[in-house]
């Protein structure tokens, strides 16, 4: 990699969203980690989506690393939204995006669950499905897969919903693909229809390629605490 220049940088970000390509994706990606940033605001500001991000600014004379803040917001549970002021901010991360940057190196990178036990099917409409004679495997999510601090944020934004202890489970039929499920007994027996936004919302505090579903604990093993 090029040794990495603050001020082209910053031009890269007057780039019309027209011409914000796959390719200009791919630059902003490699650089906004060596990137240097300005605050707008001292404290989390509540976005469109009502979740909480720290606003900052990149300008060529911007002087504190990037880095320091992402290592911040891994333990506060916030996101990132660049150059607020404008029309429509530049680039906005979820911490879903930020923690997985912290632990692999990467926004989009995988990470590899582990899990150990004894498949399941997982419809459009967010909900696995058992079928009859069927081997699945089944476990606690690893570590790697939902660091600690990651699961205390989780808990704390429960909490607030009113979900005061969520029971969680990984779901394989294949020990490849995996569910991150979430057992709705715990979440009070929210209706069927109410599944895609509550998962909508949980999405946000994880990676994108993270699947996830919601899940009756009954014919299953035993569910383990988030």
């Amino acid at each position: 990699m090029s040794k990495f220049d603050q001020k082209k940088f910053a031009e890269l970000l007057n780039t019309p969203n027209a011409q914000r390509e796959e390719r200009w994706e791919k630059d902003f990606m490699d650089q906004f980690p060596h990137c240097f940033f300005t605050l707008v605001s001292d404290a989390p500001q509540e976005g469109p989506d009502h979740f909480p991000y720290m606003f900052i600014e990149i300008k060529e004379d911007s002087t504190t690393p990037i880095f320091q803040l992402l290592s911040w917001i891994y333990k506060a549970g916030v996101g990132v939204a660049i150059n607020p002021k404008k029309q429509f901010p530049d680039y906005v991360f979820t911490y879903g995006m930020i923690w997985n940057f912290i632990k692999t190196g990467s926004f989009f990178a995988e990470l590899t669950p582990h899990v150990h036990g004894p498949g399941c099917n997982h419809d459009d409409d967010n909900q696995v499905r058992l079928q009859p004679g069927t081997t699945f495997y089944v476990g606690e999510p690893s570590k790697d897969f939902l660091p600690d601090d990651v699961r205390l944020i989780l808990r704390e934004f429960l909490k607030q919903q009113g979900v005061m202890a969520p029971k969680i489970l990984m779901l394989s039929q294949d020990q490849k693909n995996f569910d991150l499920c979430f057992s709705a007994e715990s979440f009070g027996s929210p209706k069927p229809e109410e599944y895609e936004g509550i998962l909508q919302a949980l999405s946000w505090f994880l990676p994108a390629h993270y699947s996830l579903a919601m899940v009756s604990e009954n014919g299953l093993p035993t569910f383990f605490e988030l």
